[in-house]
């Protein structure tokens, strides 16, 4: 088995990953083939109403009683794209890495095509050369796929985002992405596009927290 594990992240994976104290490195990365977007829905990342900083932003399509949904990244093929992320690789002598980031992505070992994402090899670039590596692609044929366009985009994670910024929903979710691409001169077009609808929608955004640590982006 593997004494490491790496995957190429394109979202929360970069800040937030599973098993934190394991982490070896986070490089810069370029994967080839593939781009980002907001089409999973997850009951994990929203935000009930009496804990929601915008509650009065609303998108109809996923307003249920509680409203608990919310919207999370994923990745499909789409030749001719480059997509700036992160190569992240942990310490992983047991497998339990693995393990632990297959569960966060609700992909079974048992039906590894069944879930919401699926393991799918990727050619990834980091400091100029090119390696092979594993991408957790998002599963168009999954109950939780959903289309929508930017302003449907925007006001669900808009209605997602809690009042306390240390809490990994809706714009918190998606800013301190923004914000690690940013800090290598990079402005990804589609979710700058979505930080300027939701701006328009209520001006100023929250501060997300900042990590520290060797998993911080940096």
């Amino acid at each position: 088995m593997s004494r490491t594990f790496t995957a190429f992240s394109y979202g929360s994976l970069i800040e937030e990953p599973s098993c934190p104290e394991r982490v070896r490195s986070v490089k810069l990365a370029w994967v080839h083939g593939w781009s980002r977007g907001f089409h999973l829905t997850s009951t994990y990342r929203g935000c009930p109403g009496p804990r929601a900083r915008y509650p009065h932003i609303v998108e109809p399509l996923l307003a249920e009683p509680d409203f608990r949904r919310s919207l999370v990244l994923g990745a499909r093929p789409k030749p001719s794209t480059v997509m700036a992320g992160a190569l992240v690789t942990w310490d992983d002598p047991d497998g339990e890495v693995a393990r632990a980031v297959d569960r966060r992505e609700g992909v079974d070992p048992a039906h590894p095509e069944a879930g919401p994402y699926r393991r799918r090899t990727c050619e990834v670039e980091v400091d100029g050369e090119r390696h092979e590596a594993l991408i957790y692609a998002t599963n168009p044929d999954h109950p939780r796929y959903i289309e929508l366009g930017l302003p449907q985009q925007a006001r669900a994670l808009l209605h997602a985002t809690p009042t306390k910024a240390d809490r990994d929903r809706g714009a918190l979710y998606l800013l301190p992405l923004v914000f690690y691409l940013r800090r290598h001169g990079i402005q990804d077009p589609y979710l700058e596009s979505l930080v300027e609808t939701m701006r328009a929608l209520v001006g100023e955004l929250p501060q997300p927290v900042r990590r520290s640590g060797p998993y911080s982006g940096t």
